[in-house]
């Protein structure tokens, strides 16, 4: 198998004696060399560092084919350290890579991006016919294999597979957005695909604790202390800068048939906001609001009646026999006559 890999020179990185894994501190002969290019222990290029203007610092590409051996990890370009026992107590923190960018002034335009990965299926693969597979263009993992001094009730060490930070500070001022993150998806080609989704979260089956403070597979906080804004939305359909997402049959919020073979569907609460005081409605919609003192608005009805089916009743708040006045009435089952609960209810009420 031809092996690529990238090697830093001079900076104390070794590798593991795996079978798809291969390290050579010599032939550091390069002009300004940080990094080479090795196949095999033999100098391929290109390799380019330092070029003034828009051409590449450092620019490598190659050909990878043969067949992994002994389990081991293999990559095209790979950086390891094996060993870390840097006190990064005093800075900010310790980084396996970093990649910094700064732009600005008259003459730079257009768009910027600090680090961008594609990985390009260009043709069937040989797993066709076979299980299905995954192709994913750039993945992270944060592991903890031994403790970190905590004990029960004073647990110790964070662990994120990921952070995104969006910052304006400084100077910025009048800026068009600013997005943590966002999460595009396409679904074009010929055919249609059997699962899609903008976000997924999926709790692994290795995973036997749930936590003992906050455990949520979705969160939303604020930073202690100081003084946030809060939002005005904490999960938002629609947006200003797009269209509307939903399809017309769609449902904003539901739940999907379960695997086979999995638990019931089974949950404590559907919605609990126990723990907020709202000045407004707790659910609202255009016809119907709950308040947070238990009050229910209905909003008058002008559509046809009709059966709520076998196992089900509906409440509606129609016009009342009096004018200006409304009704309660209620149906149940296959029924579509309806039983007035009470009538001539108040005064005023527009369209009666």
């Amino acid at each position: 198998m031809r092996r690529l890999l990238l090697v830093a020179l001079g900076i104390g990185l070794a590798l593991p004696a795996q079978a798809d894994m291969y390290q050579d501190a010599s032939n550091a002969q390069l002009p300004e060399a940080m990094v080479k290019l090795l196949s095999g222990g033999a100098l391929i290029g290109p390799v380019h560092l330092g070029y003034p203007g828009a051409s590449p610092r450092i620019y490598a590409y190659g050909n990878s084919y043969g067949a992994t051996s002994g389990g081991g990890i293999f990559g095209p370009y790979i950086f390891n350290t094996n060993s870390d026992t840097v006190d990064c107590s005093s800075a900010v923190g310790c980084y396996g890579t970093y990649f910094g960018h700064n732009f600005g002034g008259a003459t730079d335009k257009g768009n910027r991006t600090g680090s961008f990965t594609l990985l390009n299926l260009t043709e069937p693969t040989g797993n066709a016919g076979g299980p299905t597979m995954w192709y994913t263009a750039t993945g992270a993992e944060s592991r903890a294999s031994a403790a970190d001094g905590g004990t029960p009730g004073t647990p110790r060490g964070d662990v994120f597979a990921g952070n995104f930070i969006a910052t304006l500070t400084g100077t910025s001022a009048n800026m068009n957005a600013l997005v943590g993150v966002e999460i595009d998806v396409s679904a074009g080609g010929l055919g249609p695909v059997a699962y899609k989704s903008g976000l997924s979260i999926i709790q692994q089956t290795t995973d036997v604790h749930q936590a003992t403070v906050d455990d949520a597979a979705f969160l939303i906080a604020n930073q202690g202390g100081g003084s946030p804004p809060g939002w005005r939305n904490g999960i938002a359909f629609g947006a200003h800068s797009g269209w509307w997402p939903m399809a017309a049959a769609g449902t904003m919020i539901g739940t999907i048939a379960p695997f086979p073979g999995g638990p019931a569907y089974a949950a404590a609460n559907g919605v609990d906001f126990s723990q907020v005081s709202f000045s407004g409605a707790a659910f609202k919609s255009k016809a119907f609001a709950a308040s947070d003192n238990g009050e229910v608005t209905l909003g008058r009805t002008t559509a046809a009646a009709s059966a709520p089916g076998a196992a089900n009743g509906r409440l509606r708040f129609v016009c009342g026999t009096t004018a200006g006045t409304a009704k309660l009435v209620a149906y149940a089952g296959t029924s579509a006559t309806p039983v007035t609960i009470t009538d001539n209810i108040g005064a005023g009420v527009s369209g009666c």
